[in-house]
């Protein structure tokens, strides 16, 4: 994936660059996953590259299944499908000067999402005992929406739209709570996925840290 600028939870984590990034996942028919990403980064030090590793366990759960011709999966033959998804990821950064504060960390997550064919809606939590920079417990709840649109290119079309909530135990240490929100529009064409959203938070301007911005992406899945 190429990016114009790598985001999570609202904050920039390239200086508001541009970002390489690609992932690789291997999933069992189980339901059990494990898989790793990668992004170059930039926090003004000496730190280049973030590496993300992962591990969970994730089902759907159709009420009723139909084949459409020559597909491998399932659909819900119009009724909703539900979806859950548990698991722990690690973020590390392997070449950062962590200067007395820990930058590698670990979430547990636990996530459900239920798609009703016209929309699906999705939530979520993570939680870390020991969050970025050693600065305690922390947690983030989020919860989402897609609408698949109608496009007359046949060229799959989607809006989707975020509101999550980064909270600390220890606000001296972290920092403030802080809400995020982010809306894309994501068009599949060209055997490519292509991406524009604007993201924001409640943080203010003023403290450097983030501001409303548009970004554009596209990747390529295998």
């Amino acid at each position: 994936t190429l990016t114009t600028d790598y985001i999570f939870r609202g904050i920039s984590q390239t200086g508001e660059a541009p970002a390489v990034q690609g992932g690789l996942d291997y999933v069992m028919d189980t339901g059990l996953y494990i898989g790793t990403w990668a992004s170059n980064i930039d926090f003004g030090g000496s730190e280049t590259a973030e590496f993300d590793f992962y591990a969970g366990f994730s089902r759907t759960i159709y009420l009723e299944e139909c084949f459409d011709k020559g597909a491998l999966e399932p659909t819900g033959c119009g009724l909703p499908s539900f979806t859950y998804d548990v698991g722990v990821i690690h973020y590390a950064y392997p070449d950062a000067e962590d200067s007395g504060a820990e930058f590698d960390y670990t979430e547990f997550y636990g996530k459900l999402g239920v798609d009703f064919g016209v929309i699906s809606v999705d939530g979520g939590v993570y939680y870390s005992d020991q969050f970025f920079g050693e600065v305690g417990e922390a947690r983030y709840y989020y919860a989402g929406a897609t609408i698949p649109l109608e496009d007359a290119s046949g060229f799959p079309v989607s809006i989707d739209g975020r509101i999550g909530e980064q909270t600390f135990d220890d606000n001296a240490a972290a920092g403030d709570d802080y809400v995020e929100y982010e809306l894309g529009l994501n068009v599949t064409a060209f055997t490519l996925d292509w991406r524009v959203a604007w993201t924001d938070t409640d943080i203010d301007p003023e403290s450097g840290l983030t501001d409303g911005s548009v970004y554009f992406s596209v990747g390529k899945s295998f």
